[in-house]
């Protein structure tokens, strides 16, 4: 019904009627009066006597202006059933009439070149014994090509090729060739007489009742129309398909369902965000009667049809997701001749890594389930995290005091990569006698990703690492914190521990007690300190005496 309403609301779409105009047809119809001027002027029209003498009328206005009209009037030879586009249904009338030219053979080296005349008929929409919509086409040859046709294979072949490109040609359409069937009627729909016009070769006779001072037309005779120019397109050479089966039309949509969890502020809530719920594959048969005669075959990331009668259709198609083989379903409907397929697609559980995240693509695909290429990632994560993570261990007793010194300087200024932008974290500082707890306020931060080195001295210590955020996208963060005098940092002391919500570096100081812990340098390298206070009561009340 669906397809019913929207064909017949395309055709209605250029009719331009008014309301009031609607409503006085439908009062007019409840008059039995008018039902009767209705009926009479109907049977007026299709009256044959009529019909013969509105055709010698328009023959002799025609001749008037120098053109020989002919009516062609179709009679019933042959059907033949295909589809056009293929989404609907057609009709080809392979009829008969004694107007048209009869076929002409030209004897040449190897064979006979046939040249066959005929003559087309402009589509018209019918309904099939379904009453579902229909194209029905009108060609019309001499009855001796007819009478060839039913009588030799061949010649009927190429009868057929004749009708089914002319109306290729004439409509910009493209018919389904490969299932062509031969319904037992003469003839479909309604006959119809089509004109043929030709240039007279004599000049124009008015006839002698007519008054030359009311039928003259001006600007007569009219000029040539031009001619279309149709813009020329690069020639593409045309591959033959010698397969017997057609490939029928399809569409793939993607469906997505709306869920909560996709919503929230998870790491793992956007993972799976452009990637579809199910897959909804679309596929037109028009000369199929039911699912019964479809073959459906559905693996992870293919889809194949095939079909034997009454029509000959095979169709492959790669899915753009892998899907469920066992979860699915398939419906044809009679009326729109389509079936359609949904298919649940596969969702990624697995959290990926941050070097999965920041890796490049290379641009090569590969198959994710090979050993090789498994083996390969886990070489190449192993190599990220030699390169992001570097870990300063002390060197030997024996080294100088001056060569490990110059050796944390060049590691200082090598640890922040150039190319990446670094922002200065939420932190809150916490001190106990000597010992102090920097707790920065940053969540989903790579354990992997930490890392840190010790300033000249051990003056203070330089800390940076990374975090994934709601979009999965990575945050980078470096802290910097310098103590001033004498004060520096045990190296051993150092702890770093990441939590879910946050991350605590603790170390102890040497050389200070609470009456000279008072401030100290932070920022995001050493060219970007800043001095800020300890939140200590000694701190406050120290600075409160010097205020004194």
């Amino acid at each position: 019904m669906a397809s019913k309403s929207s064909n017949l609301r395309s055709q209605l779409e250029d009719l331009n009627i008014t309301r009031d105009e609607l409503d006085q047809i439908g009062e007019a119809l409840k008059k039995e009066d008018f039902r009767k001027l209705l009926n009479n002027y109907f049977e007026e029209v299709t009256n044959p006597e009529n019909q013969k003498i509105y055709e010698n009328e328009i023959t002799q206005l025609e001749k008037e202006r120098g053109v020989d009209v002919t009516f062609i009037h179709p009679a019933a030879g042959y059907v033949i059933k295909t589809s056009v586009d293929g989404k609907k249904k057609a009709f080809i009338n392979i009829c008969q009439n004694e107007n048209i030219g009869k076929p002409v053979a030209k004897r040449e080296s190897g064979g006979a070149r046939w040249s066959i005349p005929y003559s087309q008929a402009p589509p018209r929409d019918d309904f099939d014994k379904n009453k579902n919509f229909c194209v029905v086409y009108d060609v019309v040859f001499h009855p001796e090509t007819i009478r060839m046709a039913n009588s030799n294979k061949s010649f009927k072949q190429l009868v057929n090729d004749t009708a089914l490109n002319a109306i290729e040609d004439s409509f910009k359409v493209v018919l389904d060739k490969k299932n062509l069937i031969y319904p037992k009627i003469p003839f479909k729909g309604m006959k119809r007489p089509t004109v043929i016009r030709k240039k007279s070769k004599c000049p124009p006779t008015p006839s002698e009742d007519s008054d030359q001072g009311i039928f003259d037309l001006p600007n007569y005779p009219y000029a040539e129309p031009p001619e279309e120019v149709v813009p020329k397109c690069s020639e593409l050479p045309i591959t033959k398909n010698e397969s017997p089966y057609t490939v029928p039309k399809f569409i793939i949509k993607q469906r997505s369902n709306i869920e909560m969890q996709d919503f929230t502020n998870s790491m793992t809530s956007k993972m799976n965000a452009a990637i579809p719920s199910a897959l909804v594959v679309e596929i037109d048969l028009p000369l199929i009667k039911s699912a019964v005669d479809v073959n459906l075959d559905v693996s992870e990331k293919c889809l194949s049809l095939s079909s034997e009668k009454p029509a000959k259709y095979k169709l492959d198609v790669s899915l753009p997701y892998a899907v469920v083989e066992g979860e699915g379903n398939a419906k044809f409907d009679s009326r729109t001749k389509k079936l359609v397929v949904t298919l649940s697609v596969k969702r990624r559980l697995s959290t990926p890594t941050l070097q999965q995240l920041s890796r490049e693509d290379s641009g090569v695909d590969s198959e994710s389930r090979s050993t090789e290429s498994s083996s390969d990632d886990e070489l190449l994560s192993k190599c990220d995290k030699q390169s992001m993570v570097e870990v300063l261990t002390e060197n030997s007793k024996t080294v100088d005091e001056s060569q490990a010194n110059a050796y944390r300087t060049n590691s200082a200024e090598r640890f922040l990569s150039s190319d990446i932008s670094y922002s200065l974290p939420s932190y809150k500082c916490n001190t106990v006698d000597n010992q102090l707890a920097f707790t920065f306020h940053v969540r989903n931060v790579e354990p992997e990703s930490v890392d840190h080195v010790f300033l000249e001295q051990s003056c203070g210590v330089h800390l940076k690492f990374k975090s994934i955020g709601a979009g999965c996208f990575p945050s980078h963060y470096a802290f910097c914190v310098k103590f001033p005098g004498q004060l520096s940092v045990d190296d051993d002391s150092l702890s770093i521990e990441v939590w879910d919500n946050n991350v605590i570096a603790q170390l102890r100081l040497i050389g200070c007690d609470n009456s000279t812990l008072t401030d100290y340098l932070c920022g995001k390298s050493e060219e970007e300190l800043e001095k800020r206070a300890f939140d200590v009561p000694v701190a406050v009340l120290k600075q409160a005496d010097e205020i004194k």
